[in-house]
């Protein structure tokens, strides 16, 4: 584009609003893109994420 330099190019992951994981189960640690987890806080808890574990398949938990 003319008329743009970039100096640093910004990382498009960070759109993607990833979270991480940990399975209590498997012990399987990963990061998900905003597409793969879903919100299941609540007022009394506070915010929560729930993701399926891609090793063992159990739904884990994380309150970033």
């Amino acid at each position: 584009m003319e008329g743009i330099n970039i100096i640093t190019p910004g990382d498009l992951r960070r759109l993607e609003k990833y979270k991480r994981f940990i399975c209590r189960d498997c012990g399987c640690v990963w990061e998900a893109g905003a597409s793969k987890y879903r919100y299941v806080g609540t007022q009394w808890e506070g915010d929560s994420w729930e993701c399926r574990c891609p090793t063992c398949g159990k739904y884990c938990y994380t309150e970033e």
